[in-house]
C-alpha cells in the first residue's frame, strides 16, 4: 500500500506501455481469480482448514480491492460510462481513503479542491466517531 499523503496520478501516454499495463493487469487478475477458484474447490472436512482457506480467500480479495488493478470507488464511473473494467484506465492514489481509483472516478468525484476538502472532512469525522466509540467501548467493557 502506498503511504503518500498527496494525490498521485499514474498516467501512461505511450500506447505500447498502455497495452503492457493492461496485459499485466489481466494476467494478475486471472491469477488471483484462479487462486480463489482453486481455494474454493478444496472441500476439506476439517473446520479449521475450511477457516484457513476462507481467510486466504478473503486476504486475496482484500489485496485485489486495494490494488492498482481495479478502481476501489463504489459505483465506478468507468463502468457506468463504458460498461467495461478499468484495465486500460489510468489510476489515481486517493490518500484520504488510502486506495486507488480510476481517472474517471477522480475527475467526476474528486477533481476540485472543494470536493477533496469535503471528503477530508468526512474522513476526519468518521475517524473521530470511531475513536469516540472505541473509548466508550473500552470504558464500558
Amino acid at each position: 500500500m502506498m503511504k503518500s499523503k498527496k494525490w498521485k496520478i499514474v498516467r501512461l501516454k505511450n500506447p505500447k506501455l498502455i497495452k503492457i499495463r493492461a496485459n499485466l493487469r489481466k494476467l494478475l487478475a486471472a491469477a488471483i481469480h484462479a487462486e480463489i477458484k482453486r481455494l474454493g474447490k478444496n472441500s476439506i472436512n476439517s473446520q479449521r482448514k475450511n477457516t484457513a482457506l476462507s481467510k486466504k480467500k478473503n486476504e486475496l480479495l482484500y489485496a485485489w480491492g486495494k490494488s492498482l488493478l481495479k478502481c476501489s470507488y463504489g459505483p465506478c464511473m468507468t463502468f457506468k460510462k463504458k460498461q467495461t473494467d478499468t484495465l486500460n484506465e489510468d489510476m489515481v492514489w486517493n490518500p484520504l481513503q488510502k486506495h486507488w481509483i480510476c481517472i474517471n472516478c477522480y475527475n467526476h468525484h474528486f477533481k476540485t479542491d472543494k470536493q477533496k476538502e469535503f471528503l477530508r472532512k468526512v474522513v476526519e469525522k468518521t475517524a473521530s466517531e470511531n475513536k469516540a466509540y472505541e473509548e466508550w467501548f473500552a470504558k464500558n467493557s
